[in-house]
């Protein structure tokens, strides 16, 4: 159960930071690029922890899902055009999830987890 609950929270906390930072109106593609940049930079510091064999691993997987759920972004604000708050957080939430067990499986998958 907790770990639902942190789950939600980081959900909820990534579509907070992606309805406040990429807003419709914005030079989306640019913004993305950039924190795109720090996402692959943040991966590579948490690989390096990890040991330097998990570092193409580590941004693989870190910003591949940042990506996927900029992609649930874009689908929202883009092609359903839903920009109410609340309603962009309904929608995210199971999108979001859905992202997180497909791309789960996907990695799993690519790199042999058991």
């Amino acid at each position: 159960m907790l770990t639902g609950i942190v789950y939600f929270l980081i959900i909820f906390a990534l579509a907070n930071f992606f309805y406040f930072v990429y807003p419709e109106s914005s030079k989306i593609g640019k913004r993305f690029l950039i924190s795109l940049g720090i996402v692959i930079t943040i991966s590579i510091i948490i690989s390096l922890f990890e040991g330097k064999s998990f570092i193409i691993e580590g941004i693989v997987t870190i910003t591949g899902y940042y990506s996927s759920l900029f992609l649930v972004h874009w689908i929202i604000i883009k092609i359903l055009r839903k920009n109410n708050y609340w309603i962009y957080h309904l929608l995210f939430l199971p999108m979001a999830t859905f992202v997180t067990i497909f791309f789960t499986a996907l990695m799993q998958d690519i790199f042999r987890y058991s």
